[in-house]
Formats: structure tokens, sequence, C-alpha cells
């Protein structure tokens, strides 16, 4: 942080620079605070695709991790 900026560095190793008046006038999510993260996560499927078998195999991938 320094008179006119604040520079934050992300998980990818990326460097965003903010001004102050942001920082100062708008909220801050901190997405790194808690040990667990949700990750939202959408999957299409075909109407004339294995609906149950689909439902299996990414419940089967959950389990797996």
């Amino acid at each position: 942080m320094n008179l006119v900026s604040t520079s934050l560095k992300t998980l990818d190793n990326q460097l965003i620079v903010i001004p102050n008046n942001k920082i100062w006038g708008d909220v801050i999510k901190n997405v790194t605070a808690q040990g667990k993260h949700r990750v939202d996560m959408i999957f299409g499927i075909s109407y004339t695709d294995d609906i149950p078998k689909a439902e299996n195999v990414l419940i089967d991938i959950l389990k797996s991790h």
C-alpha cells in the first residue's frame, strides 16, 4: 500500500493495482480467509444421454476427491 494505490498478488500470481479511493470507498471481499472454498460448476447433458449414468459418474468423481 502506498499513497495512491494498493497492490495485491492473486493466487494465480497476477498483480492487481487498485487505486486507494476504491479501497476506502468500496467493500473488500476476502476469498482466502477460510480454509475451505466452494466451487460452482455447470455441466451440460443431452436429452438423449443416460442421465442416471451421468449422475453416477459425477458422484464417483466427487467421492474420489
